[in-house]
Order: structure tokens, then C-alpha cells, then sequence
């Protein structure tokens, strides 16, 4: 390793800790949760969720510096408000759900966690939550549409805001799903701009619906 590799490495150690903070905070309360839920089910989303916050915090750990990063504020605050936003979502009452909305709510939220993992697992260490590039991936998940990872989160947090008091947690939903439009444009720039053959990828491939967008 040479001393600018290591240096780079050091800070985005130093400028991602309060991720890697915020993700085992959540770890800690889904695991809360877990001994307070006699679901099944919702237990098993827990897990998940657990899973997936584990893998995150592994990869941020272990990534390589980035090749390239979207220059700018924009960028930096689109990346930052898609990764913040949907926590608020706890900030709203909760409340009482039927058990068939019940079933419905848990069972898009661990779809959702489940398809995440799956993008995790597949980026590995090119994942980043601001734009940023280190490794083209375009198989597994990635094969179907070009961002999973953020299909998953959003399938989960849709599933999630029925649990919560209306129209505040479909507003926030709204919104928290807005955001991702300018993070997906401006993490597909810097893709394109540091790897030549994602234009090609891109065109063939869907953004977040297989065979619809």
C-alpha cells in the first residue's frame, strides 16, 4: 500500500465513523425490538435488518478509496438527505394496524431488507452512500436493474410507513423517495465519467423496475 492509499483510506475511516455510528445504533435497536416482538415474522425482519446493517458497517470498514467523486455540495447533500431521511420516519406516532395491513406492512419491509442485502452483497466494497466510484458492478442484482440497492430501501420503507401516524409518514415517504432521483443522477455521472462502459450498461439496463424503469 502506498502513503496516499493509506492516507485516503484514514479519511473515509474518519469522515464515515458517524455512519458506521448511526448503522450500529441501529443494529442496537433492532435487536431491542426483537426480544419485545412475539412475531414471527417480524422477528425475521429484524434480523434482516440486523443483517444488512452488519454487512454495511463490514464494507464501509473494508472499502478501498474511491476513484472518483462527484464534485460539488449538491451531490454531497443528495447523498446525505437519501441516507437521513427515511430515519426520521421514527420521529412520527406509531399506531395500530389490523392484522392484515400488519402482514403487509412487515412482509414489503423484509422484501425490501432481503433485496438489500442482496445489493450489498453483490456491490461489496464499491458501496458508498455519496457518489462515488470504485468498481463497476453489473451482475447478481445488478444484472436486472442499476440501482437495487436503493429499490430494496425504498420497497422496505414503504412497507414501514404504514406503521406510522398518516398523512406525515406518506409525506416523508414522498419525499425521502424524491431525494433518490437527484442521488441516482448524480451517482450515474460520476459512474459514466470514471467508467467508459456503463453508458452502454446503463442503456440496457433498468434503473429500478425490471422492464418498466
Amino acid at each position: 500500500m502506498t502513503r496516499s492509499y493509506i492516507k485516503a483510506k484514514l479519511l473515509d475511516l474518519i469522515f464515515t465513523s458517524p455512519v458506521v455510528a448511526w448503522f450500529s445504533l441501529g443494529i442496537y435497536g433492532s435487536s431491542q425490538m426483537m426480544g419485545q416482538s412475539e412475531g414471527l415474522l417480524v422477528n425475521f425482519s429484524l434480523a434482516a435488518n440486523i443483517v444488512l446493517l452488519c454487512l454495511i458497517i463490514c464494507v464501509i470498514l473494508l472499502r478501498p478509496p474511491s476513484l472518483r467523486t462527484a464534485k460539488g455540495v449538491l451531490p454531497k447533500l443528495a447523498g446525505a438527505a437519501g441516507f437521513l431521511l427515511p430515519s426520521f420516519i421514527v420521529a412520527v406516532p406509531k399506531v395500530d394496524l389490523s392484522p392484515s395491513t400488519e402482514a403487509i406492512s412487515v412482509g414489503m419491509a423484509l422484501l425490501g431488507t432481503l433485496v438489500s442485502i442482496a445489493a450489498t452483497i453483490w456491490l461489496g466494497r464499491s458501496f458508498s452512500i455519496l457518489p462515488q466510484a470504485r468498481a463497476l458492478v453489473t451482475e447478481g442484482p445488478y444484472k436486472l436493474v442499476r440501482h437495487p440497492l436503493y429499490a430494496g430501501e425504498l420497497l422496505a420503507l414503504i412497507g414501514i410507513m404504514f406503521r406510522y401516524q398518516q398523512p406525515w409518514a406518506l409525506c416523508l415517504t414522498l419525499l425521502s423517495i424524491a431525494i433518490q432521483w437527484p442521488r441516482m443522477n448524480f451517482e450515474e455521472r460520476v459512474l459514466e465519467e470514471t467508467f467508459p462502459s456503463y453508458k452502454e450498461y446503463a442503456g440496457r439496463t433498468a434503473r429500478l423496475i425490471p422492464g418498466v424503469y
